[in-house]
């Protein structure tokens, strides 16, 4: 039976430990900013009070600066690989992927038709790795776990989105999978699927 919404959710398993390293990149960012804040402070008057060249003073102050700024940057750029989970929906033949990061952040990877999935499998099946190979098709990992949560598998899908090919994995349940089989075109399914 076709159910015309369906949501699910792949948690990150190891929650904790993610979230740790978040926070300390987070914390290890604002120190960077700060020190962006003190150095430029306390070298300002080497600026309007210059005792030699206005040029060196300039570069005691801006390439620190600089410094501080970018790897506060990186590191806030860097957070956000950490603490995700992402959301499939599947409402009425329309399959919906976000990433979540801290169940604060939401960004849409990618939509699609589930009429548009041309081969689903198991990833750990012998087809996974032959299309893998192809290097016309772009890979999305729709999970950040290593080993699949209790009562679901990693499966893949291949599907085309605004007109790129791509190979989505998801970890997904077997009620998600039928749900979305039901809306997929007959013969899409891998021998892996029982």
């Amino acid at each position: 039976m076709k159910e015309n919404y369906l949501e699910e959710t792949a948690i990150c398993k190891n929650y904790k430990s993610e979230n740790f390293k978040y926070n300390m990149l987070n914390v290890f960012a604002i120190i960077s900013f700060s020190l962006v804040l003190i150095w430029f402070v306390l070298c300002f008057n080497t600026l309007i009070y210059p005792e030699g060249h206005i040029i060196s003073a300039i570069i005691t102050i801006i390439i620190p600066c600089g410094i501080f700024y970018l790897i506060g940057y990186l590191l806030m750029k860097f957070k956000y690989r950490f603490c995700v989970d992402y959301d499939y929906a599947l409402i009425e033949g329309s399959v919906r992927i976000s990433k979540v990061i801290k169940n604060r952040r939401r960004f849409s990877l990618i939509n699609f038709e589930a009429k548009n999935v041309t081969k689903l499998g198991l990833v750990n099946s012998d087809d996974f790795i032959k299309v893998c190979s192809d290097k016309d098709i772009k890979v999305l990992f729709a999970t950040s776990n290593n080993d699949p949560c209790e009562g679901k598998e990693f499966y893949y899908l291949i599907t085309i989105s605004n007109g790129i090919k791509y190979i989505v994995v998801l970890e997904c349940t077997k009620k998600f999978l039928i749900n979305l089989l039901a809306y997929c075109n007959k013969g899409v399914k891998d021998a892996s699927i029982k």
